[in-house]
């Protein structure tokens, strides 16, 4: 039977064209006695409930942030980018949404090409290359960034360009330590390609590959008890 897709990937996926962040619990466990079966069972609904709350928050991020750079992008005055409005536009927008991590702000048309942006001083070279990440997907992670520097785009109307926004990660990377899990699992954000935008984890490649496969395809609600690499038993969310 297939299962329900998670919140995260119903809603936040959807609206990033399948990039969705998703969340992977893992705790290993050598536990013995008659009580094993439901010492286990407690553990797999704290951690699915401790995977589930930081897929929430991490989806109340990027759609905050969306629906900024969406009600930027329907502003009158980036009809014609260049004109001292839309400047002023840019950088009052940019002094509003300091407190949100927004570093910078972009319009770019319809090749892709920058028209103007507008930016906080000291910016990193990073955030700049958040900027130039190609692709029609509205979320993106600068791949390779610790803490994760975010892309976030909204189309321009009658698909003119767009308006993009580069934001910093900093507080994905404190959502990813709940106190549910005491430091006894694992958890991490990959995105789409399964790449690691945030979590102790450089890659991937430490978790079950069943795992990993069914959490990218959306397949895990809930949790799950998987066979590791090397035959031990991990329980996922």
């Amino acid at each position: 039977m297939r299962l329900p897709r998670p919140r995260l990937l119903t809603r936040v996926a959807l609206a990033l064209a399948a990039v969705g962040l998703l969340p992977l619990a893992i705790s290993y466990f050598g536990l013995v006695g008659v009580n094993r079966e439901a010492l286990l069972n407690q553990v797999l609904n704290t951690h699915a409930l401790a995977a589930h709350t930081t897929a929430a928050r991490i989806e109340a991020f990027l759609e905050a942030r969306l629906s900024l750079a969406r009600g930027l992008a329907a502003n009158r005055e980036l009809a014609d980018p260049r004109s001292a409005a839309a400047q002023e536009l840019l950088a009052g927008s940019m002094q509003a949404w300091s407190d949100l991590n927004v570093e910078a702000v972009a319009v770019v048309n319809a090749q892709g090409e920058e028209v103007v942006r507008a930016q906080l001083k000291g910016m990193s070279p990073a955030v700049t290359a958040a900027l130039r990440l190609g692709g029609t997907r509205p979320v993106m992670a600068l791949p390779g960034e610790r803490p994760p520097v975010i892309r976030i785009a909204a189309p321009l109307p009658g698909g003119t360009g767009e308006v993009v926004l580069a934001c910093g990660g900093l507080a994905l990377a404190d959502m990813i330590h709940p106190e549910e899990l005491s430091g006894d699992a694992e958890l991490a954000v990959a995105d789409g390609p399964g790449r690691v935008v945030v979590g102790d984890a450089r890659s991937l490649t430490t978790f079950p590959r069943k795992l990993v496969d069914a959490v990218l395809a959306g397949r895990v609600a809930g949790a799950v008890r998987f066979r590791g690499r090397d035959g031990e038993e991990v329980l996922g969310a």
